[in-house]
């Protein structure tokens, strides 16, 4: 029986376990075996240890998925016209962070035919569950960098410092304050997703939250 937290499963079901923890892996050592053993760059394992929180698994995945790093671009797409966006606009991110089925590809699991995934967009290949999780890790990054720089921090100490001059842009509009804030509506979408929420309602309240700081907060120009 596997659980992240002992607290949801049933105090007579843990009465009878013998508990045994698994421990996360220290970054270091993640970024030293994604260097040494699957020759990925230094700046790619730091960020994929980053993301990782500890599972050396998640981290090869994110190096080695096309479909994740598709992922992030255009994430950070959605996120640098937050602030420029009216609710209904903010509704529509959201869609695109957690969309329904392809028609075509739905329509041919109906039938029990295989799909074809040779025209398949890399996007396409990270589950829809998965695809959420990534996008809530990839935004806090950027959030986290971002108050590392409104807090005063040097561009060295960015777990993404190739976008140092945007993150600094965010990070002067929101001010740590407004960054703090940001973070804070990511850790609360991830506690109702935890919640078996629906992760649809969760990414629309988080895109709302994040598109009305930005405009309260920061100019809309970033």
């Amino acid at each position: 029986l596997l659980a992240a937290r002992t607290a949801i499963i049933l105090p007579t079901i843990v009465s009878r376990l013998q508990l045994l923890d698994f421990g996360l892996v220290p970054a270091e050592m993640i970024i030293d075996w994604l260097q040494t053993v699957h020759g990925q760059g230094a700046q790619q394992a730091r960020l994929a240890a980053a993301l990782a929180a500890g599972r050396p698994g998640r981290a090869l995945e994110w190096c080695t998925s096309e479909g994740l790093q598709v992922l992030r671009g255009e994430l950070l797409e959605q996120v640098r016209g937050l602030g420029r966006l009216p609710a209904a606009a903010a509704l529509a991110e959201a869609l695109w962070l957690t969309p329904p089925p392809t028609t075509a590809r739905r329509g041919a699991a109906d039938d029990g035919l295989a799909a074809d995934d040779e025209d398949e967009d890399p996007t396409e290949a990270v589950a829809r569950a998965d695809r959420v999780s990534w996008g809530l890790d990839l935004l806090e990054w950027w959030y986290r960098d971002a108050l590392v720089l409104a807090a005063g921090g040097a561009t060295a100490q960015l777990v993404q410092p190739e976008l140092a001059t945007e993150l600094g842009v965010v990070a002067a509009q929101l001010g740590a304050a407004g960054c703090r804030d940001a973070l804070g509506a990511l850790a609360e979408a991830r506690i109702a997703l935890a919640r078996q929420g629906n992760a649809q309602l969760v990414s629309e309240v988080l895109f709302l939250r994040l598109a009305r700081g930005r405009r309260r907060l920061g100019s809309p120009t970033a």
